[in-house]
């Protein structure tokens, strides 16, 4: 007996050393590690999510992979058809080499799929699909976008926005009053979930529901544009019009009511504002008249390159520079799902493909425990991490189109400010808004663009150089009514060699409301000439409103001239005591925004 159980253990010590072995530890830390990325790959969505997460492969891959370990992607087409999601989820639960899902880009296809993603234990990331059903009683499903009801609640709280920009009247004022909104939504999970929060919200924020239609996809379209025409002409006030749709259909309403000569105010969900230009390039005066149709439509989304700051500028320039083309939402958000899923992935310590079962149990425990800021991932969208039920709660912005270009509006609710004393204060005030639990104060957004741009001389002996240009502000009128001053002074240019001080503006007019000044620039700037870089900047903030009350955005056009330049707005922190002795040993800052003008040599 006790030979046996001798040999037993010594079988076990030559097992151990065998897997400790220099030999096998290098066959594990040589092993790539695989992430599956599952859509319509065929489609436009589809080739969006791939653009997303190549560029991050690329990047991680540069850097040395995962702890020295490539990183793999396996493409799979589920065509937005639940059946096929669950085939290919159901071959990839069986492949000892994926450790993680990123997908599907559907409600329903995450559904379905994911059931199988539950019962055979792999986890999942869907940076598109805001059902709420997805996640909901399933650990293993995570979601880094804000779902359908955190989309229903904020819509329903800035339609008072709208409707003040619309009748040009003061929120203030206007938050005392009922407003009358409409909805049109589609007939299936995704329309549904919105209709049945922005219902409830609605009413606790006082606002006359006076009309819902829905889209039915078995019915004939051209019926029910007839029909939802007929309704809207009925009604006196039909207010805001949320179309919380697809974009398929929200597309055939859009152009019907323009065609039949009819204006209302809109705001459109996320997912028709982040394929409605796809769906729009068979109509001919979109294209011809850049706007027909789109001009004026505001559209919730979780990512605005404008309001992204560096982060989101340096990840456009890659992805400018390897596709060619402009990135849009879906690409943003599947490139920080791979970033959250990777930091996943390095804090398990996986083992390789032998011990898959375990590997993917590890990154889901860890993908559960970053739940708080401090916990979470910094990405080009924002803050990542996930709530109690594995998805991602977070405001909205808000756009509106023109020409084509989507400007944020220039009012924007930020969850990271707390400058309001009094929430219900803030609320009546036109200050705050408390969507989906959260509460939310509000920012202004002033567009800045730069014209006739000139690089005067470059002095590579002084590292500086000498520009003159000039700056656009565009904002509502009222900004400037504000008890803490002017939007547009006083500035500080922090890399001038001497103070600069705009003046009076060389040209300024106000119209429907909202007021354009412009001011003349010139002055010497610092420059790091001396390195390799190739780019000089000119940089200004604003000295007393901090971010929280003020973000400068850029609404520059594309550079024409010999110069290239381009225009971004970041977030500068200045560490100060404020005065207050309580403040002498911490590490306080205050945050502004700064307006960043690159110039390309």
């Amino acid at each position: 007996m006790k030979k046996r159980v001798l040999i037993f253990l010594c079988c076990i010590s030559l097992g151990i050393a065998i897997y400790f072995s220099p030999l096998a530890l290098r066959s594990v830390q040589e092993e790539p590690v695989y992430i599956a990325v599952v859509g319509p790959i065929g489609q436009p969505s589809g080739k969006a999510m791939r653009q997303g997460v190549e560029l991050y492969r690329e990047e991680i891959n540069k850097q040395g992979g995962i702890d020295g370990r490539k990183l793999e992607l396996i493409f799979r087409d589920d065509q937005n058809k639940p059946k096929q999601a669950e085939r290919i989820a159901l071959e990839l639960s069986e492949n000892n080499n994926v450790l993680l899902v990123l997908g599907h880009y559907y409600d329903s296809t995450s559904k379905a799929a994911g059931k199988i993603y539950k019962k055979n234990g792999i986890p999942a990331i869907t940076a598109s699909a805001g059902a709420e059903s997805v996640i909901h009683d399933n650990e293993w499903y995570f979601r880094s976008i804000p779902g359908n009801t955190g989309e229903a609640s904020f819509v329903a709280a800035y339609i008072f926005d709208i409707t003040a920009i619309s009748k040009n009247t003061p929120l203030e004022e206007l938050v005392l009053e009922s407003i009358s909104a409409s909805i049109i939504f589609s007939k299936d999970e995704y329309g549904e979930s919105l209709l049945k929060k922005f219902e409830e919200v609605a009413e606790s924020y006082r606002i006359d529901l006076r009309g819902k239609w829905e889209w039915d996809y078995e019915k004939s379209s051209t019926e029910q544009l007839e029909f939802i025409k007929k309704k809207l002409a009925a009604i006196d006030e039909p207010g805001v019009i949320y179309l919380a749709t697809h974009a398929a259909e929200g597309v055939q309403i859009i152009t019907a009511l323009k065609d039949e000569g009819r204006t209302y105010p809109l705001i459109v969900s996320s997912a028709l504002a982040r394929s409605l230009f796809d769906k729009l390039k068979t109509y001919a005066k979109e294209w011809e008249n850049p706007g027909y149709y789109s001009d004026d439509i505001f559209f919730v989304s979780p990512f605005m390159l404008a309001l992204s700051g560096v982060k989101g500028f340096e990840f456009a320039q890659e992805f400018i520079e390897k596709y060619d083309e402009n990135p849009g939402v879906v690409s943003a958000c599947y490139y920080d799902a791979v970033r959250i899923a990777l930091q996943a992935i390095k804090k398990s310590g996986i083992h390789g493909k032998k011990h898959i079962r375990e590997d993917r149990r590890n990154i889901r425990k860890t993908l559960a425990g970053m739940y708080n800021n401090e916990n979470g991932v910094k990405g080009v969208t924002g803050q990542l991490w996930f709530d109690e039920n594995g998805g991602v709660r977070r405001e909205y912005a808000v756009g509106r189109w023109h020409k084509q270009k989507e400007l944020p509006t220039f009012i924007q609710y930020d969850q990271r400010n707390s400058n309001v004393d009094e929430i219900l204060q803030g609320v009546l005030d036109g200050e705050a808004i408390l969507p989906d639990g959260l509460v939310l104060t509000s920012t202004r957004i002033v567009h800045v663009s730069v014209t006739d741009f000139e690089l005067l001389n470059i002095n590579k002996e002084k590292s500086e150089f000498s520009a003159a240009f000039q700056l656009n502000f565009h904002y509502p009128a009222d900004f400037d009514k504000s008890l803490d001053g002017s939007v547009t002074s006083p500035l500080e240019f922090s890399n001038a060699l001497s103070p600069i001080v705009l003046g009076d503006p060389i040209q300024e007019n106000v119209k429907d409301e909202q007021k354009d000044k412009v001011f003349k620039v010139k002055g010497r700037f610092q420059a790091d000439l001396k390195s390799d870089r190739q780019e000089l900047f000119i940089r200004f903030r604003h000295t007393r409103m901090t971010y929280d009350s003020l973000i400068y955005v850029s609404a520059t056009d594309d550079d024409k001239s010999l110069t290239q330049f381009f225009c971004y707005s970041d977030i500068l922190s200045k560490n100060t005591t404020l005065g207050n002795p309580e403040n002498f040993d911490s590490d306080f800052s205050l945050n502004y925004s700064r307006l960043n003008i690159v110039i390309r040599r």
